[in-house]
This record gives C-alpha cells, structure tokens and sequence, in this order.
C-alpha cells in the first residue's frame, strides 16, 4: 500500500513539475467589421495584438487612422495601454506586446468598435 501511495505521488510531483517547465497554450482570438469605406481589425493572445484599419478596395479614401487599447493585469492589478499606430496610404497599423496577461483588445475608428479575447 505505501509503495502505491509513493508511485502514485511520485507521478503527480512529475507532472507538476513538467507542467511549469513546458511552456503555456496561448490563447488567441479576432475580430472585424466593415465601417464605411474601411475594414477594422484586432486580434489578441495573452501576450499580444495587433490592430489595423485598412481602406476597401474601390475606395477613394488614404491614410486612415485609427485607435488601439489593451487592458491586461500585471501582478494582480488591471491596467491599460494605448499603442500608437503608423498611418501609410491604404492602411493604419499598431501592435503591442504585453509584459502580463492580456484579457481584451479594442481597435477603433470611423465611428466603429471592433473587440477581441484572448
């Protein structure tokens, strides 16, 4: 009886300890709308995002500009940042890497909202 109680404790300190050795599954999740003439995009894993406002094809607009928030919690406090994008002819872009755990991202522009979780 004990030396099934020490093979079995034995197999659980073992896979706990490869289970905070091996690296974590991340998540990711995306989302997009169409807001007039322009295509709005945000996707997400727990560590990152990219966000994006790209102009339709057939459309006359340039240079779109958009807006990016990232709410994430690093040591147990909720925080957000605002990534700054580049705006270049049919597209506006912005991503951000993220020191804790990322558990939304939000892009917007031209009046459109566009929400992803990780």
């Amino acid at each position: 009886m004990k030396q099934m109680r020490k093979k079995i404790l034995s197999v659980i300190l073992s896979t706990g300890i490869m289970m905070s050795v091996l690296p974590i599954n991340v998540l990711a999740g995306s989302s997009s709308t169409n807001v007039g003439s322009y295509r709005l995009y945000v996707s997400c894993s727990t560590k990152s995002s990219t966000h994006q406002v790209t102009v339709l094809s057939g459309s006359n607009a340039t240079y779109p500009t958009g807006s990016a928030t990232v709410r994430y919690t690093l040591n147990g406090q909720s925080k957000t940042a605002h990534p700054t994008g580049t705006s270049y002819k049919t597209y506006w872009a912005a991503s951000y890497s993220c020191p804790g755990s990322i558990y939304s991202a939000v892009t917007n522009g031209y009046g459109g909202t566009v929400t992803a979780y990780p």
